[in-house]
């Protein structure tokens, strides 16, 4: 994000499908042993309101998926539409 800020909140948008599960991590470096999960979300689709219970300060933000919906073939695949986060700096 440029720097470090104090993320609050996040609004992620699958889509219409259903089932993803997963984290969002937040961190002061563009790693994953930097970046620790602040808010989760189990078998989520369409838009997905994550509230921190504390404000998770870092510069870097990762959508870490731990479970993906299965389509109609059978295959397994989620999509991010859009990420919105708030937050102070």
């Amino acid at each position: 994000m440029g720097r470090p800020v104090a993320v609050t909140s996040a609004r992620v948008n699958l889509g219409k499908v259903t089932g993803a599960s997963f984290q969002l991590r937040v961190g002061a470096r563009p790693a994953m042993a930097g970046l620790r999960p602040v808010a989760h979300a189990s078998g989520a689709g369409g838009v997905v309101r994550l509230h921190l219970a504390r404000p998770a300060r870092g510069r870097y933000v990762l959508v870490w998926f731990t479970r993906l919906p299965t389509d109609r073939s059978g295959s397994f695949q989620a999509r991010v539409y859009h990420v919105s986060l708030k937050g102070r700096p």
